[in-house]
């Protein structure tokens, strides 16, 4: 199941949130609705060049993460 987590708890559990979606897409709620998704720089370059869309140019810039990946 994907993780989830509340838009209220989001700047406090960012760290968290932001280790989870290095490993899958993390759901970010406000009232209990779908408002957006958390991914991985790779996994949002993999969908844009599957779709044949461009990736920008901030996103390809190669950065090491805070996990050494």
């Amino acid at each position: 199941m994907m993780k989830t987590i509340r838009s209220i708890n989001l700047q406090k559990n960012l760290g968290d949130v932001l280790r989870a979606a290095d490993v899958e897409a993390v759901l970010v709620t406000n009232r209990e609705q779908p408002r957006a998704v958390v991914m991985s720089a790779e996994e949002f370059i993999r969908l844009k060049t599957a779709a044949g869309e461009p990736v920008p140019t901030e996103v390809r810039e190669s950065r090491p993460t805070l996990h050494g990946r």
